[in-house]
């Protein structure tokens, strides 16, 4: 990964910040787009791998992405949004693309992974279908399951 400077950083996380006025920039705990305030809530930006988060959370905003009704929705506008951040803004800030697609690359993994556990049957094991946002249901053994929104946090499966 090439060297940056954390003035750079600073520096370029401002810049992002005056270029879109139209976007609340608040700092919390994780990174998080909502549509409903127009707030990118984000930690203090201290390294790369931040400022690529940053950028896709831009991304979701340029995009006005809203709430989503399936897992599948929500990958989609997960890809969006870093394919965005990758493909318009990465230009804007002489950042790497390079390094900005690797950490796009393991973000969507990341998601599909947490997708693929959530689909598991928790009787059988098998593959199950998401029938309306956060249910499941197996058509193996015909469980039916409801799946937390867990994104940040522990994933857990409730039989119904």
């Amino acid at each position: 990964m090439a060297a940056t400077t954390m003035q750079s950083i600073s520096l370029t996380t401002k810049q992002i910040i005056i270029d879109y006025p139209g976007i609340n920039f608040v700092i919390g705990d994780v990174f998080r787009w909502s549509s409903e305030s127009q707030t990118v809530t984000h930690p203090a930006i201290d390294n790369i791998e931040q400022l690529y988060q940053l950028l896709h959370e831009v991304g979701h905003a340029q995009l006005d992405h809203k709430d989503y009704s399936s897992g599948a929705e929500l990958l989609r506008m997960e890809r969006d949004a870093w394919a965005y951040a990758t493909s318009v803004l990465v230009s804007n800030y002489q950042i790497p693309d390079s390094e900005l697609r690797q950490s796009a690359d393991d973000a969507l993994y990341s998601y599909q992974n947490w997708l693929h556990q959530r689909s598991l049957c928790p009787s059988c094991g098998a593959v199950g279908i998401e029938k309306s946002k956060n249910n499941f249901h197996c058509l193996v053994c015909s469980q039916s399951w409801k799946a937390n929104d867990a994104r940040s946090c522990q994933l857990k499966r409730y039989k119904k």
